[in-house]
């Protein structure tokens, strides 16, 4: 029989989906001032804290965590509802209260051979910087940062390839998109980098590719084979780190990928062994309820701001200030608002929705994706007048700054030095570099 607990999560899971196929849908209307970051966002959050929290509706999946599972999906609730609050009404009266630049109309010429340049400079940065510069500090982490520079040039390359009519190029930066997970698996050992990457592309695509039933139904194809893809690659997940991690060649890493391909797992819901894989990893909402569970009985105290205080210190190089006190994030510090130990060496995300909730508790998971989705809406605002008036450098800063907040497994201070990295990206990459080394022209002269 269903308890109390399975029903009210029946109720929360449906309501929740609902709205966010509601909500996904009003943001890709026909005039929308969008380049799917708003979608995305919600995307992001399904994949993180709805698909895992739907395997307990489930009548034949057997677990104990159903409970605080719930807990967890009524905080994820109140986030979407803050971002819908955000996004659809405080962002509006923003945008309409200030005067832009972007907004003037003004028309760019810009160069035609940006986008790929950015791609190639942002992929060798990736590739290339963790042995070059690994005694640096702050330099060294610049592999990771140039991920969100590396993603948002493809989706740039795409436009431009789509406008241009240049169908090659276009598919084969949706070949890109879809290669992404198997990219960050085979360099990095983790599949999650990857799975987001090509959700940006694709949210991005979806905007101005037509016709939109070939979106809606390949969006629906992608979502199966890459549930499909995750289930198989937890299966095979502790050899392939096995690999990568110890150094192994890139020949031993492909052989192992390729031993995961020929043995492809197509996702079955009644396959206990998958619904445990997805509930192992992407169900966010039963670490947010087991914070919520173990504050409410008086276990830890509430960290009043102390998290989101250490986070702007992010802004500070560590180059500049070596020993800066920043101590936000790692599984030791889920541990200390869940009680739950991890073993030594996993690696935890503890996400904006507990990160919130364990400094003010519901109030600020409300207030806070609140400004989320505000700050959201209007990057996304910003980088499609931008796009339209080819402002295409200008388009990938605010399009950089919108990816920064969405990161449904990161914490504050990531979202902080991300956006910092995302400004020096643009200066230092986009507007110095790049110009010097292929004489660039600037993309500030209007037509």
């Amino acid at each position: 029989m269903i308890n109390a607990a399975q029903t009210s999560l029946v109720t929360w899971v449906v309501a929740w989906g609902i709205a966010a196929v509601a909500l996904m849908f009003f943001f890709s209307r026909q005039g929308q001032a969008t380049v799917g970051l708003k979608t995305l966002f919600i995307l992001s959050y399904m994949l993180q804290y709805w698909f895992g929290t739907l395997i307990h509706v489930l009548p034949w999946y057997v677990t104990n965590d159903r409970y605080l599972t719930y807990l967890g999906m009524r905080e994820c609730s109140w986030a979407l509802l803050g971002f819908a609050i955000g996004a659809l009404l405080i962002a509006p009266l923003f945008l309409s209260f200030f005067r832009f630049t972007w907004a003037q109309g003004k028309k760019f010429t810009p160069h035609p051979s940006l986008p790929m340049i950015c791609v190639i400079t942002g992929t060798l940065m990736y590739v290339f910087s963790p042995r070059l510069l690994e005694n640096i500090p702050t330099i060294r982490n610049l592999s990771y940062l140039s991920w969100n520079f590396t993603v948002a040039s493809v989706c740039l390359l795409s436009w431009q390839a789509y406008a241009q009519k240049n169908n090659k190029l276009f598919i084969g930066c949706l070949i890109f998109a879809l290669f992404l997970p198997f990219f960050t698996t085979a360099t990095m050992g983790f599949i999650g980098y990857g799975t987001q990457g090509t959700l940006v592309i694709l949210a991005f695509a979806s905007v101005f590719y037509r016709p939109r039933a070939v979106t809606f139904v390949g969006m629906l194809i992608a979502v199966f084979l890459g549930m499909s893809l995750f289930v198989t690659y937890l299966r095979d997940r502790d050899e392939i780190r096995g690999v990568v991690w110890t150094g192994q060649d890139m020949t031993v890493r492909i052989d192992k990928m390729m031993n995961m391909i020929v043995n492809f797992e197509f996702i079955d819901l009644q396959n206990q062994k998958h619904l445990q894989r997805i509930d192992s990893r992407i169900n966010q909402n039963y670490l947010v309820g087991a914070a919520v569970n173990y504050l409410q009985n008086g276990r830890e105290k509430f960290a009043e701001g102390e998290t989101i205080v250490q986070s702007f210190f992010g802004f500070i190089p560590r180059i500049l200030w070596p020993d800066k006190p920043i101590t936000a994030g790692g599984s030791s510090q889920i541990t200390q608002y869940t009680g739950i130990i991890f073993s030594t060496g996993t690696s935890i995300g503890m996400g904006p929705v507990m990160e919130f909730y364990i400094n003010f508790g519901t109030p600020l998971v409300l207030i806070g994706f609140m400004l989320f989705g505000a700050l959201i809406a209007f990057f996304d605002a910003a980088a499609k007048a931008l796009l339209d008036q080819g402002d295409w450098a200008k388009f990938l800063l605010n399009f950089m700054l919108g990816l920064s907040f969405i990161s449904p497994l990161g914490y504050f201070g990531e979202v902080v030095m991300i956006c910092g990295a995302s400004v020096f990206f643009y200066v230092v990459i986009i507007k110095l570099a790049l110009p010097a080394f292929t004489k660039l022209k600037s993309q500030a002269k209007p037509q």
